[in-house]
């Protein structure tokens, strides 16, 4: 979908728009004029703008575009960083030094809105710094990070607060099960399963949730069955984690941000402890 929208955003690429103010009105208006007979665009929200460092004049918009395809009367969202100047939007800027597309260094700020109370995992609320932490317990450097930094935080309630948003990736097919049953241990009241689980060194390749289940009940002495992680309300909240991951435009793990911004060193925080 996304070389689709690709595909139609280049269509509006010739129209001039010589001394326009670069702002969210303009860039709305920009993607508005892609719909065609396949793709109606409903609406687009923008949820961030910043400055390209390199290039002057050239901003990164943050969008959310909602699609509605046409001839299979479905809607969907899907994010996008448009990068414009006002007279040229550029689809592809490509960092000759560091031989890496623009866009793959850019992210919004972290949404306030997305602080939510149950994804509160250490420390408390109205600490001074909020950290945000998007991670895999399957991805071997979330392994290595992350219960690293849990430590960190659970010995500094008041400093810092940190919020942890499961993102399982494809290519960890076993990953999507196990956070599935973190979740259902949580609500059972297992205490620091998500930590413990990035702890036990559960290395499965396989998808097959019996298996998968086998494993993670011997290693964290818990007995969760595949009704209960597959019930409703554990998917419901697994998918909500997911969604947040999208409309931040986080794609890999560990992501972190601090006090909404996002630190690729996911170290700026060591700063703070005295």
């Amino acid at each position: 979908m996304k070389s689709l929208m690709l595909k139609l955003l280049i269509l509006v690429v010739s129209i001039s728009f010589l001394n326009a103010e670069v702002n969210e009105k303009f860039v709305v208006e920009l993607i508005k004029k892609s719909s065609n007979k396949k793709v109606e665009i409903v609406d687009v929200e923008v949820v961030d703008k910043k400055a390209v460092v390199g290039a002057d004049g050239f901003y990164a918009f943050f969008v959310i575009i909602n699609l509605k395809i046409k001839d299979k009367n479905s809607t969907i969202k899907q994010p996008d960083v448009i990068i414009t100047n006002g007279t040229y939007m550029i689809s592809q800027m490509i960092d000759i030094k560091k031989r890496k597309a623009v866009k793959s260094s850019l992210s919004p700020d972290f949404n306030p809105k997305y602080y939510k109370k149950e994804n509160l995992l250490y420390g408390n609320e109205d600490a001074k710094h909020k950290m945000v932490l998007f991670s895999d317990p399957q991805c071997p450097f979330c392994v290595d990070e992350s219960p690293f930094l849990m430590d960190k935080v659970k010995k500094h309630p008041k400093l810092f607060a940190l919020y942890y948003y499961h993102l399982p990736l494809e290519m960890h097919p076993a990953a999507k099960t196990i956070v599935k049953a973190v979740l259902v241990a949580e609500k059972k009241g297992y205490k620091d399963i998500l930590k413990r689980a990035y702890e036990a060194d559960i290395d499965i390749r396989s998808k097959d949730e019996d298996v998968i289940l086998k494993v993670f009940n011997e290693k964290l002495k818990t007995n969760i069955t595949k009704a209960e992680i597959n019930n409703p309300e554990i998917i419901n909240r697994l998918e909500s984690d997911t969604i947040v991951a999208k409309e931040m435009f986080v794609h890999g793990t560990p992501s972190l941000y601090l006090d909404g911004v996002k630190d690729n060193s996911r170290s700026k925080y060591e700063k703070f402890i005295k």
